[in-house]
Order: structure tokens, then C-alpha cells, then sequence
């Protein structure tokens, strides 16, 4: 009687087993829903042409490379002609076809700020310290000599620790130093220039600068110190094209010597001939929620948590 009653229980099992699976299985007939595409375009308002994009519905676009105005720097892209509007990148998300439009704000355009402090350096001036200002426009000249460098004194930075939101850096400048920008929290904005003689970005110079968006590399910067943008996990990276030493791709800053990625932008896909991956560089990103890395890829950081740090 039990093997009868055994029998019967497992007749009973497969048969629900083929129900169920004649239920989950799609229906032939069915045809799938396609797969929603809509087009970013960018008006550059009297800048070079920016290439639009073909994003999928409810993806947010990319950022792209800023284009170039000559007198001009890029503020931002808004989602009216006006500027007011600004577009988020890393959160606004993409439902119908949209233009973006260029922010540019003239270069030179505003006066020095009047409470910066100068020291000789040199054959011209560094600025190495400012007062309760927040947005700080540096001069090219000071008592008739050219502004080449931003230092802090006795090895502090020129502006650790401000309430700083911009800083205009005139093309004069050649070196930025060691702790220059150190946890400027409220720091959104660096307008550096094409023209830009800058050579030297200092270790830790814009370390903590957790809210800067943007970051442009200018041609002829050789050296980028040790942790120059730690826990910058806003920021998306620029470099000028025919700068020798660094690169930049899917926002990211990129050694071009030994391939290494040294700081993360907002992309979570690190690009296929990247062979190392710096400590910390992905510290604190606000956007990256996957992250892809290439075979190419042969060491990351000394320690794996070195390179994501307090990522979030």
C-alpha cells in the first residue's frame, strides 16, 4: 500500500512540475517590447561642435568633453538657452529627446579678488592665502609681475579649508601646490584655460574637494601629485589633447606612461588598456554602482580597499 500511495505522490509531483513550467514559459506568439532610444543633443552656443548622443530610455547621458570658445570658459549644460536650468549628469535621466545648451562665462571677466595675499616667488607672485570671499577670481599680474603659482605658507594650502565655491586660475599660473584646495567642500568650480601655462598640480592639491564637478587638464602639466584628487567623487576629468603625460577617458585621469588610472570620474567602466588601477581612485565616487574592469588590468592599488576607500 505505500509504494502504491509513493506512486502516486510522485505522479502527482511531476505533473505539477509540468504545469508550472508550461505556465513560466513565454508565449510563442508574444513579441518582446523594443527597446526605447532617445537623442541628446548639444547646442554649444558658440563653441566648437559637441556630437550628440543615443541614450535608452531612462538612462541618464554622459558628460561630454567641453567644448571650446575662445575667451570663454564652460559653466555647464542647461536645459534652456538662457543657462538657468542646469542638467545633472550623474542623476537626471534621459524620457524623451532633449538639447542641452552650452553655459559660457567670459574669461577676465570679473575683477581680482581684493583680499588675496601675495609673497614673491620667483621672477613673479604666488598667491598663498585669501580672505572670507567665496568666489575667487586670481589676477595674471600683481605689482606688474605675472601670478605663476598658488602656495600656502609654512606648507599650508593657499585655500585648505575655505568656504570657497569657484576659482578663476589665470593662464599665468604654472604651479599649483601641495594642499592648495584641501578639503574645499563647497568647491564646485576650477576655470583653468586652454591657453593655460599650468605645469604642476601638487600632492594633495584638491584633495576633499567633494563637490567639484569638473576638472580640465591643460596641455602642458607634466606632474600630478600623489593624491591630487582624493576623494574628489564628483568630478569628471578633461585632458587637453597633446598633453604628453596624461589622457583622459570616461572622465577618468589616466597616467600615460604606465597606464595607470589615477582617479576615477563618473563611470563605473574602466577603459580596456588600463594596466593599473591608483590607490583610492575610485574613493567616495557618488555615481559608480558597478564597476567593469578589463583584462588589461595587472595590479590594483597596494591593497584592494585602498582603491575604493570610502567609495559610495
Amino acid at each position: 500500500m505505500k509504494k502504491v500511495i509513493s506512486a502516486i505522490l510522485a505522479l502527482c509531483l511531476c505533473a505539477a512540475a509540468v504545469f508550472t513550467f508550461a505556465a513560466c514559459a513565454p508565449d510563442e506568439g508574444a513579441t518582446l517590447e523594443p527597446e526605447v532610444y532617445y537623442t541628446v543633443a548639444f547646442d554649444p552656443q558658440g563653441g566648437s561642435e559637441v556630437e550628440s548622443q543615443s541614450v535608452r530610455s531612462g538612462n541618464v547621458a554622459i558628460r561630454p568633453d567641453p567644448p571650446q570658445r575662445e575667451g570663454y570658459f564652460l559653466t555647464g549644460w542647461y536645459e534652456d538657452a538662457a543657462a538657468t536650468d542646469e542638467w545633472k549628469f550623474e542623476t537626471d535621466r534621459v524620457t524623451s529627446d532633449i538639447t542641452l545648451y552650452a553655459g559660457w562665462e567670459r574669461s577676465g571677466s570679473a575683477e581680482a579678488t581684493a583680499s588675496l595675499v601675495y609673497e614673491r616667488y620667483g621672477e613673479g607672485y604666488a598667491v598663498t592665502g585669501v580672505g572670507a570671499e567665496t568666489e575667487i577670481v586670481i589676477p595674471a599680474e600683481y605689482g606688474g609681475l605675472p601670478v605663476v603659482a598658488i602656495r600656502g605658507q609654512y606648507g599650508t594650502g593657499a585655500f585648505a579649508r575655505s568656504d570657497m565655491t569657484s576659482v578663476t586660475i589665470p593662464d599665468s599660473v604654472t604651479e599649483i601646490g601641495n594642499n592648495s584646495f584641501y578639503n574645499c567642500t563647497f568647491l564646485t568650480a576650477v576655470h583653468i584655460g586652454e591657453e593655460s601655462a599650468l605645469e604642476t598640480i601638487g600632492r594633495n592639491a584638491f584633495s576633499g574637494c567633494s563637490s567639484l564637478a569638473e576638472m580640465y587638464i591643460p596641455a602642458g602639466v607634466t606632474s600630478v601629485g600623489d593624491f591630487a584628487f582624493n576623494n574628489c567623487g564628483a568630478a569628471n576629468f578633461t585632458v587637453a589633447e597633446g598633453n604628453a603625460a596624461y589622457r583622459s577617458e570616461n572622465g577618468h585621469l589616466i597616467e600615460q606612461t604606465t597606464d595607470t588610472l589615477l582617479r576615477a570620474g563618473q563611470s563605473g567602466i574602466v577603459p580596456e588598456d588600463v594596466q593599473i588601477i591608483a590607490d583610492r581612485a575610485f574613493s567616495r565616487s557618488v555615481s559608480v554602482t558597478e564597476l567593469y574592469i578589463p583584462s588589461s588590468v595587472t595590479q590594483i592599488g597596494k591593497f584592494p580597499r585602498s582603491v575604493f576607500g570610502r567609495a559610495s
